[in-house]
């Protein structure tokens, strides 16, 4: 599998992706939804959601340098799993562990762990610390017994969640056989409830292109490329990180089908 890394530093960090829930850690009300129409240029909307995510991951990493953790203990199951996807999502991987801990604690007061759950967030943390073999591994155990149910934390959006990452761990290790089953059954999901989950979405249309691509279908991967980056644009998201992922992606097959011009612009964008 080749795969060229050409995403640009300053692209990377000024539209860091809001891809997980976010969480409101303080008492006052939650100013992002009542301010967002007040930003037109989507640069400025990246930014002000980043820096008000960013000051959520603050307040959370203040809590436990307070000594503050039996607080936090105390927390449901669903919001110590979005206070871990945070600290995921700023490579605090000592902070993401702690809380990865009392998740499962709270789990276990609250009826138990469910079939799957406990390798996804396993697998999702060590997808994040970059080890992918490992991270693999466990996504696929996650996923083959997972029974999701629309009254059970295992869900169907987080059973697709966990398609999405086991097929693109697959992918990567190119097990493509497996990779096709899991983003198939992603896409289908995401498909219906791509404006709730868009860069899940994009990121779901960009693996299976990539997959298409290596399969030698390079028509069919072209086309849920060019439509992850026409759903970015139309939905103010041609700043995020999954639209530059795209917009490398499609670089890179306009490569191999040595259309070097159309390359060259994708890249530089």
């Amino acid at each position: 599998m080749f795969r060229i890394t050409i995403l640009i530093f300053w692209l990377t960090f000024t539209a860091r992706s809001t891809y997980f829930a976010s969480v409101d850690l303080t008492s006052t009300s939650n100013s992002v939804s009542s301010s967002l129409t007040t930003f037109q240029q989507p640069l400025i909307l990246s930014a002000y959601l980043e820096h008000d995510k960013y000051k959520k991951y603050q307040s959370l990493k203040d809590k436990f340098s307070v000594s503050q953790p039996e607080t936090l203990s105390k927390s449901s199951t669903k919001s110590l799993s979005e206070l871990f996807r945070l600290a995921c999502f700023y490579s605090d991987y000592p902070l993401a562990a702690e809380l990865l801990y009392l998740w499962e604690q709270s789990a276990k007061r609250e009826g138990g762990l469910e079939p799957g759950e406990a390798d996804f967030y396993r697998g999702f943390f060590n997808f994040h610390r970059g080890q992918t073999q490992s991270a693999s591994a466990l996504l696929y155990k996650s996923v083959e017994s997972m029974r999701p149910a629309s009254n059970s934390r295992v869900n169907a959006t987080l059973f697709a969640e966990a398609a999405y990452l086991t097929g693109r761990t697959a992918y990567m290790g190119d097990k493509y056989e497996i990779a096709e089953k899991y983003l198939n059954a992603a896409l289908r999901f995401f498909r219906q409830s791509k404006y709730k989950h868009p860069k899940l979405f994009i990121g779901t249309l960009n693996y299976f292109g990539n997959l298409r691509r290596s399969q030698g279908y390079f028509e069919q991967g072209r086309t849920l490329l060019e439509e992850a980056l026409d759903f970015a644009r139309q939905n103010q998201l041609s700043t995020s990180m999954e639209y530059a992922e795209v917009l490398n992606d499609l670089g890179l097959m306009d490569w191999f089908e040595e259309e070097l011009d159309s390359a060259k612009r994708l890249l530089e964008q």
